[in-house]
């Protein structure tokens, strides 16, 4: 009865660090997938103590030497290997393969992704609103909804948008980022970053996905959008009236029905449930 006391211990143990470490890592856990993650590190833990007490077998005298040199360091790699499973299982390889794709090559991944669905609502956050009118020409498409999102001017990239008519709407300008050699652009300062893109976030929230942010490509901002007129698709707009990353009032000049939020930049992770609501509504 006390080995089930302490197994069972052991597994709670482990599953809320697990939770804790999917929380960092995709800011959004679950805890079934917590505990997959805490019984898996809890076989990894008796794979190794196995294999401990064979090779390294510890007498009274010599204990606390032999867990302090042996015993503490198998533990850290336990945990490593748990933390690396946790981090592959939250990045999609897709999302590599479109790092230095253009906006053709979103929109034929976001076709390829909807598969056979039918009925499909497609919800475009920030520099999604680029693909978003995009993709109706390759599936069908119900509806789209934009939520505080950039949207396309036939013929112009978002060079020309934001140097035109635009200019000024992204609210913190090219401050806490930077561009490397590939001329993609990234966010680089945490605090800057979670002020304009995630400030009425949780702080925790905050942190993970500022952590899961990945460098932009300079094609998709660069290159003319291939669109020629909006699709003949109902469209609303979400306006984020918190907004510190994308004006405001840029959101609320879209020619399309809209719905307001008090919300930042992101509202899936600041306010997921009114997000939802609006969404289902």
């Amino acid at each position: 009865m006390a080995y089930a006391i302490y197994i069972a211990v052991k597994l709670l143990s482990y599953s809320l660090w697990c939770w804790v470490g999917l929380r960092w890592i995709w800011g959004s856990p679950s805890f079934p997938r917590a505990l997959g993650s805490g019984v898996l590190r809890l076989m990894i833990g008796i794979f190794f103590g196995v294999a401990i007490f064979f090779f390294f077998p510890a007498s009274p005298n010599d204990l606390l030497f032999k867990y302090i040199a042996i015993y503490t360091p198998v533990r850290l790699v336990e945990w490593l290997i748990i933390a690396g499973i946790i981090e592959k299982g939250g990045f999609d390889e897709r999302i590599s393969q479109l790092i230095d794709k253009g906006l053709d090559d979103y929109a034929r991944a976001v076709a390829g992704a909807l598969g056979d669905a039918e009925d499909v609502v497609l919800v475009a956050h920030s520099l999604g609103g680029l693909t978003a009118p995009l993709v109706p020409a390759l599936r069908p498409v119900a509806r789209i909804v934009l939520v505080a999102a950039l949207v396309p001017r036939p013929g112009q990239s978002l060079i020309d948008q934001l140097r035109g008519e635009d200019r000024g709407i992204l609210l913190p300008g090219n401050a806490g980022r930077s561009i490397d050699a590939e001329k993609r652009t990234g966010w680089t300062d945490a605090p800057i970053a979670i002020d304009a893109l995630y400030h009425d976030a949780d702080p925790l929230d905050a942190a993970a996905a500022f952590a899961r942010l990945r460098p932009q490509a300079a094609k998709p901002q660069v290159e003319p959008t291939p669109l020629r007129a909006w699709p003949d698709v109902p469209t609303e707009y979400v306006v984020c009236t918190q907004d510190r990353m994308v004006d405001p009032d840029y959101q609320r000049r879209q020619p399309f029905p809209q719905r307001m939020l008090s919300s930042g930049h992101s509202p899936m992770l600041s306010h997921p449930t009114e997000l939802a609501r609006l969404l289902c509504a």
